[in-house]
């Protein structure tokens, strides 16, 4: 059973997002994607390559209607 819809295919007869990621891996991710809260926190820096991808990876998520709400704010060091 299939449970996302299969990806479009590009220019280059890859899928349109370059991801590379069957249906099947997508949806495995999806599940097991977890919620972090403050009290899991730790003290570890996080590199900024990392917080970079992050947001880029945000920004392509789909919006209703196309309107894009979010936005983002990025802390670092102390609080």
């Amino acid at each position: 059973t299939r449970l996302l819809p299969k990806a479009p295919k590009g220019a280059d007869g890859g899928s349109s997002s370059g991801a590379g990621l069957s249906p099947e891996s997508t949806s495995k991710l999806i599940a097991k994607r977890r919620s972090v809260f403050p009290k899991d926190y730790n003290s570890v820096p996080v590199d900024k390559s990392v917080i970079e991808a992050m947001l880029e990876a945000a920004n392509w998520a789909p919006t209703h209607g196309r309107t894009e709400p979010w936005r983002f704010i990025v802390y670092t060091g102390k609080g």
